[in-house]
């Protein structure tokens, strides 16, 4: 009996595993079998591949994390930085600071004694009245003694006068061709067009060598040619006025401007453009601010609005190309204009006045100006409000 029972315990072993023998679970010195030792190994070898699989994981994405901070903190350095670098560069060819000189609301009225002293009975003197009268535009006299003293300073610091900045209305302000034609009065197209020459002629004689960049102003522009729709054969008379003193061919290399192929297309199309001054790495942008006026907006008829409105998005788009390129180019930006953005001060001092833009034209321009390129935007200069007007922009969210 003893014999069969170890016969039916050893048929029971494994073929491949002929030296494995079957022993009472309880028996008090288990060996370990081969398959458990094997399954074993086989388990701390997953684990430590598990093990090494994590860690390398873990400094992959570290180090992708790491990259990303560096990265941040290098591109928020030259952010911080940008700005400081733009203004170190103003003098890095010369020790020397720059300025420039900028004009508004010249307001030439040729018909001034007509108009202004015509009829005045007073005790004093005629030559009282010779260079202004209070409510009254600029007389010739006027304008040609402030050009003179103005000219005479720039030459003693001739070197360093980079350029006249003019923010528009050369005309005067009772020029319309709306009122009643009379021969003491400004009232027809060529009045107007006689007055901006002259205006621009003064400016040349007393500034020839210095390029004079003149913004379009609301009273250098006819009304009604806004009103038509066909302003821009107003602009060929003007660039042909214009462009010699822009470019300014007579200038030294230093204080010589850069015009862009695209300026007789900008310039006519809207009365807008652009001067490069390389040697300064130096853009001035001057607006057309005529399509972004609420005031011309109203008296615009409603058959031309969809066109007014047109020219003034393109105005918008150019601006923020200009801006993108200068920002390429690591040039910095002047902008120019006649009418400020923000509250027009002339129409009242409420702080509810409606404000001088279409609302739509000062959001994107704020945008631009106080967050999307200020850092490249040196200064804005404006007319139009008869004043000294220092205005600060921040962002439209706050």
């Amino acid at each position: 009996m003893a014999n069969a029972i170890t016969n039916v315990q050893t048929r029971f072993v494994p073929v491949e595993m002929p030296a494995l023998l079957l022993k009472s679970p309880m028996g008090p010195q288990q060996e370990p079998s081969t398959v458990s030792i094997f399954l074993k190994r086989r388990a701390k070898l997953y684990c430590s591949k598990t093990v090494i699989v994590c860690v390398c994981a873990l400094l992959f994405f570290g180090s992708l994390i790491a990259l990303f901070t560096n990265y941040l903190l290098l591109v928020n350095g030259i952010k911080i930085n940008r700005q400081q670098d733009y203004f170190q560069r103003l003098n890095a060819s010369q020790n020397d600071n720059y300025f420039f000189t900028h004009l508004t609301d010249i307001h030439l009225d040729l018909f001034y004694e007509s108009q202004c002293l015509q009829g005045q009975t007073t005790t004093s003197s005629p030559l009282n009245w010779l260079y202004s009268r209070y409510g009254c535009d600029s007389s010739s006299s006027l304008v040609d003694s402030a050009l003179n003293s103005i000219s005479q300073h720039i030459t003693t610091y001739q070197q360093r006068s980079l350029f006249i900045l003019v923010s528009g209305d050369l005309v005067a302000n009772h020029c319309d061709i709306r009122s009643q034609p009379l021969p003491s009065s400004c009232s027809t197209l060529n009045d107007i067009y006689h007055t901006v020459s002259i205006a621009s002629k003064k400016l040349a004689n007393a500034f020839h060598n210095q390029s004079i960049i003149i913004a379009i102003g609301k009273h250098d522009v006819p009304i009604t040619y806004l009103q038509r729709g066909n302003e821009n054969i107003w602009y060929q008379r003007l660039l042909n006025l214009w462009q010699p003193m822009l470019t300014c061919g007579g200038c030294s290399k230093f204080h010589q401007s850069s015009i862009d192929p695209s300026f007789r297309k900008d310039f006519l199309s809207a009365g807008y453009y652009y001067l490069d001054f390389k040697s300064i790495s130096l853009k001035v942008i001057t607006l057309n601010t005529i399509y972004w006026d609420q005031s011309v907006y109203n008296i615009i008829p409603l058959s031309s609005r969809a066109r007014f409105n047109s020219i003034g998005d393109q105005q918008m788009e150019w601006l923020t190309a200009q801006l993108r390129q200068a920002r390429r180019q690591k040039y910095r930006v002047l902008i120019h204009g006649h009418l400020p953005p923000g509250i027009n001060i002339r129409t009242g001092s409420n702080i509810s006045t409606p404000n001088a833009w279409i609302t739509k034209r000062y959001h994107s321009y704020i945008q631009m100006v106080s967050s999307d390129y200020r850092d490249i935007i040196l200064g804005q200069f404006y007319g139009s409000l008869h004043r000294d007007d220092f205005r600060l922009t921040s962002d439209i969210e706050e």
